[in-house]
């Protein structure tokens, strides 16, 4: 039985995280499960995002979750953000929304065993911006990702959310 599952993401680092942990996702699971990457905030790309949104809710052996940043200097709850995402996407689920505090940035971070990541007294494994991020993390930070999915469950209240929501669809990804 091969099952499709479908993550939608901002841009770039969420594709590049993605595209990181998805084989710790699917590891040892009991069955396959497809794991797709797509980017929703090309342009000119949300006509496509609508039909596999559409797509996704209709077949049986789909599944979808659609991942933003909170970014509160726009929205100052997950609700709110939600909101936003839904009436933009009209066919999405607001239980299908995972909402990354404050950036998905910050999940690297919580996963990640590199040491220092504490900035002015801010841990940035639980609020990271893009720009602390691109700061932070030099461009060999890629072949040094050794991403721990249960430190990050552990230290990310909003990955926590999102790996319970992976549980929940019947995928045993904490060993």
């Amino acid at each position: 039985m091969c099952n499709f599952l479908f993550i939608f993401v901002e841009g770039g680092h969420d594709e590049l995280f993605f595209n990181k942990i998805r084989d710790i996702i699917c590891y040892n699971q009991e069955y396959k499960y497809d794991i797709r990457i797509v980017k929703y905030q090309e342009k000119g790309n949300k006509r496509k995002i609508d039909k596999l949104i559409k797509e996704c809710k209709t077949k049986e052996n789909y599944g979808y979750f659609f991942i933003s940043d909170l970014d509160s200097r726009f929205h100052t709850c997950f609700t709110s953000k939600k909101k936003y995402l839904q009436d933009k996407y009209k066919p999405l689920e607001e239980d299908k929304v995972i909402i990354a505090k404050e950036e998905i940035e910050s999940w690297y971070f919580s996963g990640n065993k590199l040491d220092g990541f504490r900035k002015n007294g801010i841990n940035l494994s639980y609020e990271c911006s893009k720009e602390e991020f691109d700061e932070f993390i030099t461009s060999k930070f890629d072949s040094k990702i050794n991403f721990d999915l249960n430190l990050a469950f552990t230290n990310n209240e909003s990955f926590s959310y999102f790996i319970k929501r992976l549980m929940k669809m019947g995928l045993d990804v904490l060993k």
